[in-house]
């Protein structure tokens, strides 16, 4: 009985400690008092907390709060700069990068290397290749986040399946660089990474539940409902680009009929594009330069088709907003806007209105994504420190 009484306790502890390191990160000089209103622990407590962070060099005081009633300011908390860094690894089917960061998701090393035709054995060379010169200057790295293209077996780091990768399938990523490099190895779809960012560090942190667009050779999306990710084991978690919204169109690689990314993913829409510009702009050119009117036909066409699973998406989740990332950041934001119209006209419920709106982090939301593979178990304690 003893033994289970400290177990758990040990449990509440580091669940705690977790939690206000997450308030400390997440958070630009949160204080002692702040800590303890946003976690309902009491002062003691998260004295108590805050000295052993300290002790161990995680955090340090930083400026005193600006306080316009009487009495002492409080002291603001930083993440210490001695505090581990975290190396990430985004695969996405174009690149593969991989970075160094601190807790505050800056980014202190960066490297990236264009795909082509790869197979297991060449993707896992180039990432370990990044890793090691990574390595070289910052030995102490305390674990390894991949966000990744396809669908993964997540508790085993398994690449389970994914379309147009060239030669990769079930590639053991997570067991392959355990091996090399004995770090603690976190591996998730690009899609959840990247809504696991969004709920730290950018726009999802005051929202209960949101759904996490990515638009980009395919179509995808992570899920945060009652605060926290929605996962399973398998990964298989949020492939609306095989949402099918035609039963008759023609067949997707997957298998399905009339999926959303024969329609609306970024190659589909630049094709039809340059069909009918006979202009070799990419994405991002296309969304930058003035419209012509065929151009903005071929966009809101798109939209039309991703408005309309969306609305599915919506009536089934029930969510407050909709935050859209990959390339998806540069479409313009008329068309972000035209995005929430059609969804709350269409969707059942008219009570509340859901958002739509562009990521905090530009097109590299799923990289820093990486990084909070990790910090999702320190945050939880299932990783101390």
């Amino acid at each position: 009985m003893s033994a289970t009484i400290g177990s758990n306790q040990k449990l509440s502890r580091n669940l705690n400690r977790g939690i206000v390191l997450k308030l400390i990160c997440t958070n630009r000089n949160i204080s002692r008092i702040e800590l303890a209103k946003r976690t309902g622990l009491t002062r003691a407590t998260i004295s108590n907390i805050v000295n052993e962070l300290m002790d161990n060099h995680l955090i340090v005081e930083g400026e005193e709060d600006k306080n316009d009633n009487v009495g002492r300011n409080p002291t603001a908390l930083q993440i210490a700069s001695s505090a581990p860094k975290i190396i990430g690894v985004m695969i996405s089917r174009r690149n593969v990068t991989v970075i160094l960061s601190d807790m505050k998701l800056t980014v202190l090393q960066e490297y990236q290397e264009k795909l082509r035709n790869e197979t297991n054995e060449s993707l896992a060379e180039k990432i370990c290749a990044y890793i090691r010169v990574i390595l070289d200057k910052e030995p102490g790295a305390v674990a390894i986040g991949v966000a990744a293209i396809g669908q993964w077996d997540v508790d085993n780091g398994r690449l389970a399946s994914v379309v147009n990768f060239g030669a990769v399938k079930n590639l053991q990523l997570k067991a392959i660089l355990q091996e090399k490099f004995g770090l603690p190895v976190y591996i998730n779809n690009d899609m959840t990474a990247a809504a696991l960012a969004e709920k730290y560090y950018g726009y999802g942190k005051p929202l209960h539940d949101f759904v996490y667009l990515g638009i980009t050779d395919g179509i995808g999306c992570g899920i945060v409902t009652n605060n926290e990710i929605y996962q399973m084991n398998s990964g298989l978690i949020g492939e609306i680009g095989h949402m099918g919204i035609n039963y008759q169109g023609e067949t997707c690689p997957c298998g399905n009929r009339g999926c959303l990314e024969l329609y609306a993913s970024v190659p589909k829409i630049v094709d039809k594009l340059r069909d009918v510009t006979g202009l070799g702009y990419n994405f991002r050119q296309f969304c930058d330069h003035p419209a012509s009117q065929e151009e903005e036909n071929v966009f809101y066409d798109s939209l039309d088709r991703i408005s309309y699973a969306l609305v599915s998406v919506v009536n089934l989740l029930n969510c407050e907003a909709i935050i859209i990332g990959h390339e998806g950041y540069f479409l313009p934001d008329r068309y972000i806007e035209y995005l929430e119209k059609n969804i709350n006209a269409a969707k059942i419920s008219k009570d509340v209105h859901v958002g739509v709106m562009k990521t905090a982090f530009e097109q590299r939301t799923p990289l820093y994504g990486s990084i909070c593979c990790v910090l999702k178990d320190i945050f939880t304690g299932d990783i101390e420190i």
